[in-house]
């Protein structure tokens, strides 16, 4: 099976979030999704707090709008129609 690497756009903001939703990064799989949305932005407390992202679905939906806007970039790795990392 053969991994494709392609550039995170605005079109997989999807495909990013669900990564997160199926891949266990914490030990409480369920509320401690972090989408990968504070360690981008220099004011990660006072930006975590003003956004009160303090639900997993607010983390969720910002990690899409952050995704959309270009101020989460990156790549995502596929084997096949999945992501894998």
């Amino acid at each position: 099976m053969t991994t494709e690497i392609r550039k995170l756009t605005p079109e997989l903001a999807e495909n990013y979030v669900q990564f997160f939703d199926i891949t266990p990064h914490d030990d409480n799989i369920y509320e401690h999704k972090c989408y990968c949305v504070c360690w981008c932005n220099d004011d990660c407390v006072s930006d975590y707090e003003s956004r009160n992202l303090s639900s997993r679905e607010k983390r969720r939906n910002y990690a899409i709008q952050c995704v959309k806007d270009g101020s989460i970039r990156g790549y995502l790795a596929y084997s096949g129609d999945t992501v894998v990392g």
